[in-house]
């Protein structure tokens, strides 16, 4: 028997064995709504959803079609437990889906990753004078934000209106606390000046209130009030005041002028246009293995586009309805302004409890609609047809990454197409500090949320070669109990390295790993010639003598040239992260009586070591709580450290 037809039998044997299991614990599932997690047989959580009754859904993803097929054959065929939290309405399940989704990060789940693919546009209204920024990730932190932005060009260029024509201080709290007197920005007209008193509070609020307003897309209201304000201001003879409402009010009309007019009722709208891969449904409407979704989200604001942001989704393993709902909940819970009125291709399931969630997020009522003709039909439409080009935009990409990873194979006599690379490097000065990094690509691209960073614990002094054995051990060992096993390592180094994967290989009867060592390309000098050579990369595999060298500027090179030198960045980053560390307890362990907590104190409020010895006494004895005569021991101790370093640079 063949093994396709033993892994058939053996899914087989094991679903319906743990079907029995989990259909006993069906029965005394509650009749109610809340959140359920399917686990794996290694107790890892790879799904989690919402019901309105837990007992019925559960018990529907192991129930026989009448074709005699299990309803999802390959989440029940991964499904080793099913653990259930009971909420008392659909609106907690919604919110508690939302956290566990986060916490668990399931493998099988619709997962939104746009935190840190976007900028977004951050306005400080916990300073007394709030200032503009440009951020990836949102925090709890008094600030209000604003996007994402559909592009990096989108972003900036309003960060560049705002800040040449609205008047915000540009410099740090640090900066803004210490000036004496008004930065270049003033002089030319783009700052009020508020840290130096060029500016009342009243003033400046005013001009906060006009950004936010520029930032929502209330553009028209904004407009007629910079128009009255002008006015007011020409009135009184205040000319410059004048001019720069002029100023404002012209940057505001060029903003509306590129903007496409999308209604004439000016309210704020999302709409989610989502393309699935053509012939990816099943009779019952859900998503097979192989499913994938283009989604655009298109944003109107005041009745104008103002923006869309494109999302890509592959493998869904729930039914459509479900996994609309549940993007929903990810993206208005994640920083995204919520509309008057949010607009999709079909209702998603438990759609009354998420029109209440967001209403309340938004503080009035909020509507979830699926237009069927009229303008509203048309911009779903013209979303559609993006997603649909974001979607065949991604296929494009997925097939070419799949071309390489299988000239990679044929090139290096691979066992497998290498679909998930573990490359590992070391990072040490002579010996000090050791750290060793590990970068994970899948599919040719990067996987950060698995890269792994390692303290060298067992080796002393300068032994690469040693140190490299314990971080892979480390990481073999731990992806034998826990996976996933790579399908190729990459070590950085040549020859010597590769010997020490294939012996950690060995040491924990790991056959059948593909393994490879990188020497990176040097340059030869001839004294005798006079001329120098340049050598090229060079991939060492097992049980071969002569390296292989790839053709220059070949996909295939290029693809590990990168993984390499992600790997060399990641151990170099995390080492000058521990060397900074260290050389900061250092030198501030030195003043007996700043411990951890004052440390930290002084570090968070002054950013560095260097800013701390530049403050005054008075300055650190606030920040950290502590006594004048203890701040001057710190300022002198600082200050003598960093003479003493400006001495050695000389």
């Amino acid at each position: 028997m063949g093994y396709n037809e033993d892994r058939e039998r053996y899914s087989r044997v094991f679903i319906m064995k743990i079907s029995a299991q989990i259909d006993e614990k069906i029965r005394n599932f509650p009749d109610q709504p809340g959140v359920y997690l399917m686990k794996n047989e290694r107790g890892k959580v790879i799904y989690v959803g919402k019901a309105k009754s837990l007992r019925k859904r559960v018990r529907s993803y192991f129930q026989k079609g009448d074709d005699g097929r299990v309803w999802s054959p390959f989440l029940a065929a991964h499904v080793a437990d099913v653990d259930v939290i009971v909420t008392d309405t659909e609106k907690e399940a919604i919110i508690l889906e939302d956290s566990a989704i986060k916490e668990h990060r399931p493998k099988y789940n619709l997962r939104l990753k746009d935190d840190k693919s976007f900028l977004r546009l951050k306005l400080t209204l916990q300073d007394e004078y709030p200032r503009l920024l440009i951020t990836r990730t949102v925090k709890r932190d008094g600030a209000m934000y604003f996007g994402p932005y559909s592009s990096a060009y989108a972003a900036r260029e309003t960060y560049r209106v705002i800040n040449n024509y609205f008047g915000l201080r540009k410099c740090s709290n640090e900066t803004f606390g210490r000036r004496q007197r008004p930065c270049i920005y003033h002089g030319m007209n783009k700052c009020m000046g508020p840290c130096c008193g060029k500016v009342d509070k009243k003033t400046y609020a005013q001009l906060v209130q006009n950004v936010i307003a520029f930032l929502q897309g209330k553009n028209q209201e904004l407009l007629e009030t910079l128009q009255t304000r002008m006015q007011e201001a020409s009135d009184a003879l205040q000319f410059e005041v004048a001019a720069r409402y002029r100023d404002q009010i012209q940057a505001v009309e060029k903003t509306i002028e590129r903007q496409k007019v999308a209604a004439s009722d000016r309210i704020d709208r999302d709409f989610f246009g989502v393309h699935r891969e053509t012939g990816s449904l099943t009779e019952t409407g859900s998503l097979t293995e192989t499913g994938s979704l283009g989604v655009v989200v298109l944003a109107v604001r005041g009745g104008k586009i103002v923006g869309s942001m494109p999302y890509h989704f592959s493998e869904i393993k729930a039914p459509f309805e479900e996994a609309l709902g549940s993007m929903l909940t990810q993206f208005y819970s994640g920083g995204h302004t919520v509309p008057k009125e949010v607009v999709l291709p079909v209702e998603p399931e438990n759609s009354e409890a998420i029109e209440q969630w967001l209403s309340e997020k938004k503080g009035e009522r909020v509507s979830v609609i699926v237009p069927q003709r009229g303008d509203k039909k048309h911009l779903l439409n013209m979303a559609q047809m993006n997603a649909k080009t974001v979607y065949e935009e991604h296929q494009r990409a997925e097939m070419a990454s799949v071309d390489v990873l299988e000239k990679l194979q044929q090139a290096l006599s691979l066992h497998k197409r290498p679909e998930r690379i573990e490359a590992f490097d070391i990072s040490n000065i002579s010996g000090r500090l050791a750290v060793g990094s590990m970068v994970v690509f899948e599919d040719g691209k990067p996987k950060k949320s698995d890269y792994r960073r390692y303290k060298v614990r067992t080796v002393e002094g300068a032994d690469d070669y040693a140190m490299m054995r314990e971080v892979l051990t480390r990481r073999l060992s731990r992806a034998i109990e826990e996976g996933p096993m790579p399908s190729l390592i990459v070590v950085d180094g040549g020859k010597g390295q590769l010997n020490v994967a294939l012996s950690v290989l060995d040491d924990l009867q790991i056959i059948e790993q593909d393994a490879i060592g990188i020497a990176k390309e040097r340059i030869l000098y001839r004294r005798n010639a006079g001329v120098a050579t340049k050598e090229a990369d060079k991939i060492y595999i097992p049980h071969r003598k002569d390296a292989i060298i790839l053709r220059p500027g070949s996909p295939a090179l290029r693809l590990v040239q990168h993984i390499r030198d992600e790997a060399h960045r990641f151990a170099i980053s995390y080492h000058k992260k521990i060397r900074a560390r260290a050389h900061t307890r250092s030198i501030l362990d030195e003043v007996r009586g700043i411990g951890p907590r004052r440390r930290t104190l002084l570090l968070n409020h002054f950013g560095s070591v260097r800013k701390t010895a530049e403050a005054s006494e008075e300055e650190i004895a606030a920040a950290a709580g502590i006594p004048l005569r203890l701040a001057r021991e710190v300022k002198l101790v600082l200050s003598a450290t960093q003479s003493a370093a400006a001495g050695s640079d000389q």
